[in-house]
């Protein structure tokens, strides 16, 4: 059997290339053991991870994902074993269908590959990885502790771009992000969603959601709660927050 390393790591550097591909390891395991390749994609300072697959044809059928599979973790914040013990599962895929576009919550992607197959060739998977600036997703001043909260002030900015925290990619699950607008006196708070896309659950979106205050904190009159998919939904407030 060849017992050769398989995990990978690619890291962000400085003046180093920004971008790349990455595939299924190549390599023979004769006594069908289970063997587990690591990939560690870690970004820059003020980066992202951006993860693309391009192929993917693993064995099983989701979610019998049992001989062969990847394991996707993009909340992870140290590239260590024990903090990827401790991070939020991204989820388990196997099959045709390869993960949706992922970008890291941080800086750092971990995906984990798992196949106890005689032999392993690069086809079972390709991707591409892209170290992407992170200011687009500041969008205001960060609010402590939470990776994706904000307060967003007329007097610094009065128009701008609000993203999710992973946009375009899958966003991850159990997570909770604030946006509290603040405009002048006599202004009001104009808010479009020109793409919106969450899991729908029902018309009382009791899963995920977007809820809309009209006020300063979650004690205000709800102006909405919304789900599913929405196209140039277009919301005001009634004062100027």
């Amino acid at each position: 059997m060849n017992t050769q390393k398989c995990d990978q790591t690619f890291v962000s550097r400085p003046n180093g290339p920004q971008n790349g591909t990455f595939t299924a390891p190549n390599f023979s395991n004769l006594g069908g053991h289970s063997r587990q390749c690591i990939y560690t994609f870690v970004a820059g300072p003020k980066q992202r991870v951006e993860i693309v697959f391009s192929q993917f044809s693993l064995r099983g059928t989701p979610p019998e994902c049992v001989h062969e599979y990847m394991d996707v973790y993009s909340e992870v914040q140290k590239p260590d074993a024990t903090e990827l013990i401790n991070s939020p599962f991204g989820g388990r895929y196997c099959g045709p269908i390869p993960p949706r576009r992922r970008i890291s919550l941080f800086r750092i992607i971990v995906l984990g590959f798992y196949t106890d197959k005689n032999n392993t060739t690069p086809d079972l998977f390709t991707g591409k990885y892209t170290f992407i600036n992170d200011s687009e997703y500041e969008i205001g001043a960060p609010i402590k502790n939470s990776p994706c909260s904000f307060i967003i002030q007329a007097t610094k900015k009065r128009t701008g771009v609000l993203l999710s925290p992973t946009y375009p990619g899958s966003y991850p699950k159990d997570l909770f992000c604030s946006y509290q607008f603040l405009g002048q006196p006599n202004q009001r708070v104009r808010v479009e969603f020109r793409d919106f896309d969450l899991f729908f659950g029902g018309p009382h979106c009791p899963f995920d959601y977007v809820k809309v205050y009209d006020g300063l904190d979650n004690t205000s009159a709800v102006i909405g709660t919304y789900c599913g998919q929405q196209r140039n939904l277009v919301l005001y407030s009634s004062d100027n927050y």
